[in-house]
């Protein structure tokens, strides 16, 4: 299952970081005002829980800070600059060769028919939700 953009929380975050990163330095704003506009941002009061959607966003937040820093300012892109579904579609007889399967579906959790083909394990795909460049796998037998 793959999701090709970022939402939610994640979204916001990356929205947050691109305001306090300066591209020609490749450095980011201090934690302190990181932080701060976390804690004003509207869309991260609506998930709920701020204490525990901060305790979320901070290891995300420090993967695209670690990320940008090597990268630049595209890896705070809420999407990626290619169709992962159509890279992974294009390479299946190798996914399916290098992992040992006869059959290999890519498909999109944006999709409602798509994940009520994943049954009672759709419930993987929150626990271990996708994100751009980051499927998750569901195995049948």
């Amino acid at each position: 299952y793959v999701k090709e953009e970022y939402e939610g929380w994640k979204k916001e975050c990356v929205n947050i970081l691109f305001d306090k990163f300066d591209s020609k330095k490749r450095t980011f704003a201090p934690d302190e005002e990181i932080l701060k506009a976390l804690e004003q941002s509207r869309a991260i009061s609506q998930e709920g829980n701020l204490n525990e959607t901060k305790k979320q966003c901070m290891p995300f937040i420090k993967f695209k800070k670690d990320q940008a820093s090597k990268l630049g300012a595209a890896a705070l892109d809420k999407k990626l600059p290619f169709g992962e579904i159509d890279v992974l579609q294009e390479n299946l007889e190798f996914i399916k060769r290098q992992l040992g399967l006869e059959h290999v579906e890519i498909l999109s959790v944006t999709d409602p028919n798509a994940v009520s083909k994943a049954g009672s394990h759709a419930s993987i795909l929150q626990q271990t939700a996708p994100s751009p460049g980051s499927p998750t796998s569901i195995f049948f037998s």
